[in-house]
């Protein structure tokens, strides 16, 4: 299973009990520990998340910049899709202690969706400014960015997505139902990490009002076996959550009020193939219930 690193979790991780939480009494066989206690399996590899950092890139504290294999960001770099944010986050993402990079966008990236911005995008966020969209993701030098693809990194499976249920009017929004079913039936069956930037159903997506996820990615998530799922979205969800298969993540870095303080989450994993015999373990003896 994914191994989480006490020094990068929120505190309320530890302290919170309840259906999908996990704490210190109910981690679901997840080993926990200190930054530099034990110390780490040279054939693990590390993986720190981000999301949410709204163009506030540079504020982010220096202590929550851990080194490791691989940085996960979970869309909403920008404000508003402004490239000049995108050409800075790049920038900031050269000098991140990590070899390497994955991105997606979220909903604030609002360049990132051509056609949104075309259509009412630019108006409404930009007035005069026109930014030209084809520039966006080609300022993203220093990072993987996927868009409803893969990558393969140190073996394992990422798959992204920017894709989440209407949200106001803004870019990659989808009604709940059958066109975002759609999105979330073309994960592949084999992915190792979702990089998702709303969370699903019940897991890390709480807000002032209740929980919002997505009951169709749920399911997708669950009838997959994935074992890692990052999201971000929802500030105030910051957090993790299991239900004792797959390790749901919630990596918003700012905080309701846009402060950029959250502090990242850190796990480790297995091997590539390790790590997929132990969640095929896991979700047999799930599917199979109490004794």
């Amino acid at each position: 299973m994914p191994r989480l690193l006490e020094g990068h979790c929120p505190s309320r991780f530890f302290a919170e009990a309840g259906a999908g939480t996990l704490d210190s009494a109910t981690a679901g066989g997840m080993d926990t520990y200190e930054l530099d206690y034990p110390p780490l399996l040279s054939d693990f590899v590390l993986y720190s998340t981000l999301g949410d950092t709204h163009g506030r890139h540079s504020s982010i504290p220096r202590e929550h910049m851990p080194a490791g294999d691989v940085l996960l960001h979970a869309g909403d770099l920008t404000n508003t899709g402004e490239l000049e944010q995108v050409q800075s986050f790049s920038k900031w993402l050269e000098d991140y202690p990590a070899k390497k990079k994955v991105i997606i966008a979220g909903n604030h990236d609002i360049t990132f969706q051509e056609d949104y911005y075309i259509a009412r995008g630019a108006q409404r966020f930009h007035g005069g400014i026109r930014y030209d969209c084809s520039q966006a993701k080609q300022l993203l030098k220093n990072a993987i960015y996927l868009q409803d693809s893969s990558t393969e990194v140190h073996g394992y499976k990422i798959y992204g997505s920017p894709w989440q249920p209407d949200f106001y009017d803004w870019a990659f929004n989808l009604p709940r139902g059958e066109q975002l079913q759609r999105r979330w039936g073309a994960i592949p069956v084999d992915t190792d990490i979702l990089l998702v930037h709303g969370p699903p159903a019940g897991y890390v997506d709480i807000t002032p009002v209740g929980r919002v996820g997505d009951a169709d990615l749920l399911a997708a998530v669950q009838n997959r076996s994935i074992p890692v799922v990052v999201t971000g979205h929802l500030h105030m969800a910051h957090g993790v959550a299991t239900d004792n298969v797959t390790l749901f993540v919630n990596a918003a870095t700012c905080t309701e009020d846009y402060q950029p303080i959250q502090p990242p989450i850190v796990f480790d994993l297995p091997p590539a193939k390790q790590l997929r015999e132990v969640i095929a373990h896991a979700a047999g003896r799930q599917r199979q219930g109490p004794a």
